[in-house]
């Protein structure tokens, strides 16, 4: 029989919800932010085989996997050990790379929404210019997006540069990414 340790490496308190074969009852502990906890049950190889194919379909990996570096490419929030805690250094390696992955698919959609946005204007510019009959030169737009405030779970600054990005979309192209340089934000 052995002890299941469960790390939650986001920065949210999470719900795992886990069933043991041969037993009916649903189990729920809290996981707190950053934090692991040890599973209160004494299982089996088989019973924990039934436990993490349970929550592989989210993203639940070994703490083995984790160091043989097999979730760099992947979101994956929660960690789990055998008969050991998951090192704090696992919880922080994975943490540290979930908020990359995040901030990527941030500025990907940070794209898409340029284009996007580019493309509501200029269709409805040419809306209103066949309307009007008037004509205009309808070539593109420039966006920029920046961030106030980026904040850890601990409360502390994730960075001393802030996110600041432009965008210039131009004739229905790739938006180009300007060169802009992360800035502090001044106080209001």
């Amino acid at each position: 029989m052995s002890k299941v340790y469960v790390a939650n490496a986001s920065p949210q308190n999470h719900e795992f919800q886990y069933r043991i074969p041969e037993v009916n009852k649903t189990r729920k502990i809290t996981i707190p932010q950053m934090k692991q906890v040890v599973l209160p049950d004494d299982m089996s190889a088989e019973q924990i085989s039934a436990v993490v194919s349970q929550h592989e379909v989210y993203g639940f990996v070994s703490s083995d996997d984790v160091k043989n570096g097999k979730t760099r490419k992947s979101h994956t929030r929660l960690v789990y050990s055998i008969d050991r805690p998951v090192s704090s250094l696992i919880i922080d390696a994975l943490y540290q790379n979930n908020y990359k992955i995040l901030d990527a698919s941030g500025k990907d959609t940070r794209k898409t929404m340029a284009i996007a946005a580019n493309n509501a204007v200029l269709q409805k510019l040419e809306e209103e210019r066949q309307q009007s009959g008037i004509e205009a030169d309808v070539s593109g737009f420039q966006i920029t997006i920046q961030e106030e405030d980026q904040v850890s779970v601990r409360g502390e600054p994730l960075s001393s540069e802030q996110m600041a990005e432009g965008y210039i979309v131009q004739d229905n192209e790739a938006p180009v990414q300007n060169t802009v340089r992360p800035t502090r934000a001044k106080r209001k």
